[in-house]
């Protein structure tokens, strides 16, 4: 016989599993699931866990012999309540597991960041219409409108009745002189009248200021595009001369001139008047047979732009130059004598130029 404060009391062990349990008088293994080292105990045929502190080891006692089962001893004082249950479910389906009383409200937490915005809601119902409210205040005046489009002209309106006779009206302003009329018939001769008086003598003017004529008595023989050499000039003035025993008349004043041309040849030929380098407008002619007199007369224009050629007679240095050419002759050579078989009188004049200055041109004529 033993006591339970020796060896019948209750002790804590381990299976061949390792699991914690304990057994009871009665020799009956009961399984405690020990969690975070809670200690399992017996409580009025029912079990539950609660927390309690580590007990010091107890010496180990000799094996006693199997015992026959004691009588059930009277129930124990109800212990306290232990915590809730150290392990999962919470709350725990064992009917001594509780939830305990709830604790303080903790401090309210820093505001959250702004979450992402949510999609678009469905448009909502048309509400009602609401109530009309009161008349506003008078406004102020507006600005003055632009003046509106003419508007479309209107339908002619009915005559009206004939008014009363008005007041004689203001004289009216001299109205815009009329058109011309037609052409009276001749009138009457009239009568000789008096004899005028004598007008104021004219001023003297001359012909002209400028001209010359430049002439040969030599016979000469000209190749195509050769010019005729002039022995010298009978008259010169102004604006004009030439170097006798020279192809070139000059004149460097800017004008209408009239320039003859005349030659004796005794084969067929062309002859032209050359202003510069090229030929006159007006100035090419010719004759179809030979032993003759050939002549030409026309008005050259010479502007002041022709006025650029290298010259020694003229006093500024620059004029026009003229030349008489046998020009696209189709006989090789032109003899140019007007002795032969004619008469007897000598010297005789075998080719001549004129020049002579009808108007002056002070600008070159419009492109």
């Amino acid at each position: 016989m033993y006591t339970r404060d020796d060896h019948d009391h209750e002790h804590e062990h381990e299976d061949m599993s390792g699991n914690t349990g304990w057994y009871d008088i009665s020799g009956m293994w009961h399984h405690c699931h020990d969690h975070n080292n809670c200690n399992c105990i017996n409580d009025e045929n029912n079990y539950h866990c609660q927390d309690g502190r580590d007990g010091r080891d107890g010496r180990d006692g000799r094996d006693g012999r199997d015992g026959l089962p004691g009588p059930r001893g009277p129930p124990g004082p109800r212990g306290p309540p232990g915590p809730a249950c150290c392990h999962p479910p919470y709350p725990h389906p064992h009917p001594h597991c509780f939830t305990g009383p709830t604790g303080p409200t903790g401090e309210k937490g820093d505001t959250g960041e702004v979450g992402p915005t949510g999609e678009k809601g469905d448009k909502g119902d048309k509400g009602d219409k609401g109530d009309q409210g009161d008349k506003g205040d008078k406004g102020d005046k507006g600005d003055k409108g632009d003046q509106g489009d003419k508007g479309d002209k209107g339908d002619k309106g009915d005559q009206g009745d004939k008014g009363d006779k008005g007041d004689k009206g203001d004289q009216g302003e001299v109205g815009p002189t009329g058109e011309k009329g037609d052409k009276g018939d001749k009138g009457d001769k009239g009568d000789k009248g008096d004899q005028g008086e004598m007008g104021p003598t004219g001023p003297m003017y001359n012909f002209s200021e400028t001209y010359i004529t430049a002439y040969s008595t030599t016979p000469q023989f000209l190749t195509a595009e050769q010019s005729i050499v002039f022995d010298t000039f009978s008259s010169v003035s102004g604006s004009a001369g030439m170097l006798p025993g020279d192809t070139d008349v000059w004149v460097w004043k800017s004008g209408a001139y009239l320039v003859i041309a005349h030659a004796h040849h005794t084969e067929p030929c062309q002859l032209a008047v050359f202003k510069n380098n090229n030929p006159a407008p007006d100035s090419t002619f010719s004759s179809p047979t030979g032993s003759t007199q050939i002549s030409n007369t026309t008005i050259m224009n010479i502007f002041p732009f022709d006025l650029t050629e290298p010259s020694s007679v003229s006093p500024t240095g620059f004029g026009c130059r003229l030349r008489f050419v046998n020009h696209t002759s189709f006989a090789p050579v032109i003899h140019l004598d007007g002795v032969a078989g004619a008469g007897s009188a000598s010297p005789e004049v075998i080719a001549s130029l004129t020049v002579i200055l009808l108007k002056e041109y002070f600008i070159n004529p419009p492109l």
